[in-house]
């Protein structure tokens, strides 16, 4: 009865004080750890799909086609000798023009500026001149946020009016400048929708104020 008491007690004390051998094991270092400065995780690598990339929206050195459409509000003051600004000889003359067709051509020079040239065909006869409206023009447009998808923007340009007739005192060049206000959404890197407000003043034929409002789509490359 002694001795199974005493290998009770023994046993316990074994369990109770580790020997020798389990503290060392217990405070060996981790040597892989220790003397490794880059361990390798073991997490799998997060790889970009290729050909995801945020696509720039910006304008700068694309080459740009814009087509749309509009129709203009005419405001003239005739001067004395000067032919007729409307169909019953008045000397105020306020009506609305012929629906216009632009085309125009630009370069982005930078992120938020582009250069362009535009032309702008009437639609049907003018009532005063007896002929189709025809204008170019040469100027420059700024963007706010170029990057975003909806963008403002300002522009301003000269023009040069070569509308025809057969009035008398009627001067076949006309010269003016015009200013524009409006917004484009950019679907795509390469296409926009655009929506703008404008305003022409020419000096020659009369002292005019033409007033239109114009949307159409924008494509650039490359």
């Amino acid at each position: 009865m002694q001795h199974t008491i005493f290998a009770l007690l023994l046993a316990a004390a074994m369990a109770w004080f580790p020997g020798p051998s389990s503290v060392a094991e217990a405070q060996a270092p981790d040597h892989a750890t220790e003397h490794d400065p880059n361990p390798v995780s073991h997490e799998p690598a997060h790889h970009e799909p290729p050909g995801v990339e945020d696509e720039s929206l910006d304008h700068r050195m694309q080459v740009g086609l814009r087509v749309g459409a509009g129709m203009p509000y005419v405001f003239a003051i005739r001067y004395g000798d000067g032919p007729r600004c409307d169909t019953a000889g008045e000397n105020f003359c306020r009506d609305f023009g012929t629906p216009v067709l632009d085309v125009e051509l630009g370069f982005g020079v930078t992120d938020s500026a582009e250069v362009s040239f535009s032309s702008r065909f009437g639609l049907t006869e003018s009532d005063v001149s007896g002929s189709h409206p025809i204008q170019l023009g040469l100027g420059i447009r700024g963007f706010l946020s170029p990057e975003e998808l909806f963008k403002l923007y300002i522009g301003g340009r000269v023009i040069l009016d070569l509308t025809q007739s057969s009035l008398p005192n009627w001067n076949d060049i006309d010269f003016g400048v015009r200013g524009e206000f409006g917004a484009q959404f950019d679907l795509l890197r390469h296409l926009g929708l655009y929506i703008q407000i404008g305003a022409s003043i020419a000096f020659i034929r009369a002292f005019s104020i033409t007033a239109d409002l114009t949307a159409g789509v924008q494509v650039r490359f490359p």
